[in-house]
């Protein structure tokens, strides 16, 4: 058999491309919480209110609806409808802010203070 042809020279830096998360947050997002039953989901907010060492933890589901004469885009319309709130008194921490880029990547793995 003939040896495989050699690899191209690798590109100058000035030419190679930054690999990005290609699907928004907002459609990973989506999709985990289509998966999540009402008491998971509670369960997981929970959890991460737990995890962020809060002392405090509440729930609100609010009935309001609101109009959508003034909303940027009619697409928003879907959701002027009812809402669930959450609330824990946990601080978010700057190592938060680079986990939550990192939707199901499984950070809390390996951390025995995390739940």
């Amino acid at each position: 058999p003939l040896p495989p042809p050699p690899s191209p020279p690798p590109s100058p830096p000035s030419q190679r491309r930054t690999l990005q998360q290609v699907n928004p947050i907002t459609a990973r997002l989506r999709d985990i919480l289509r998966n999540y039953s009402s008491a998971q989901l509670l369960n997981e907010m929970l959890q991460n209110a737990d995890d962020a060492g809060s002392s405090e933890f509440k729930v609100l589901l609010s009935a309001r609806t609101f109009g959508t004469a003034s909303l940027l885009s009619p697409a928003l319309a879907d959701m002027q409808g009812a809402a669930l709130y959450q609330f824990d008194d946990a601080q978010f921490r700057p190592d938060d802010y680079e986990s939550i880029q990192r939707v199901g990547d499984g950070t809390k793995l390996g951390d025995p203070t995390k739940t």
